[in-house]
């Protein structure tokens, strides 16, 4: 099995069943094999209510604020904010708090309305959308996002067109090789498919951004 990443030969690295998790010897990417199908994961977000809950985290908040003003000293100049996958709209607030015009994305209909009840611009659906095809944004945020994502280099890769000349995106994933998941191996709850299905380490990940 070549690695989606780079290409590199693959092992296995333990079973999850029904799931092999296998791992690239080259760029240390991981996935499940078989690859869960499309209508997979549609059936497990349908019915896995509980795991996406309306209401975000009440310690993420600070979190978010410090990217986005992280985001805006590396390009003061920067303007306009664009979050994929963007819930109910928290990372927005606190790009707009940082001086950012906020665009976001959401595939669910219920977070979406809720961002954009909170004054943003926002669309339902995801980078396959037309939304927002003919502008470029100055920053880009997937943060959680590529693991959740069947084709994440694709992704990546669209995310690199909707940006503008010397643009930023910020990717914000579990590490596949951090330490807490090399100790805890199948116990890691990070890997879950069919919701987590694309395991990154930081090369791979630099790899798929490039």
């Amino acid at each position: 099995m070549a690695c989606p990443v780079c290409g590199g030969p693959s092992r296995l690295r333990f079973s999850l069943a029904p799931y092999d998790i296998v791992r690239c010897t080259s760029c240390g990417f991981g996935w499940p094999e078989p690859r869960p199908t499309p209508e997979e994961i549609a059936a497990f977000y349908a019915e896995c209510h509980h795991v996406h809950a309306l209401q975000d985290d009440p310690v993420l908040p600070a979190k978010r604020l410090r990217v986005a003003r992280e985001l805006k000293e590396m390009a003061p100049g920067a303007r306009t904010f664009l979050d994929v996958g963007c819930a109910c709209g928290d990372q927005l607030d606190a790009a707009r708090d940082a001086g950012f015009e906020t665009y976001g994305l959401e595939p669910d209909a219920k977070r979406a309305a809720i961002a954009a009840g909170k004054g943003h611009r926002v669309e339902q659906g995801f980078l396959a959308a037309k939304a927002y095809q003919d502008m470029r944004f100055d920053v880009a945020v997937m943060d959680q996002v590529v693991e959740h994502l069947l084709d994440p280099v694709a992704a990546l890769r669209q995310m690199q067109d909707r940006l503008q000349p010397g643009g930023i995106l910020y990717v914000g994933c579990p590490n596949f090789n951090c330490l807490r998941a090399r100790l805890t191996g199948v116990h890691n709850h990070e890997i879950s498919p069919p919701e987590h299905i694309s395991y990154f380490t930081v090369p791979s990940l630099e790899q798929a951004a490039t």
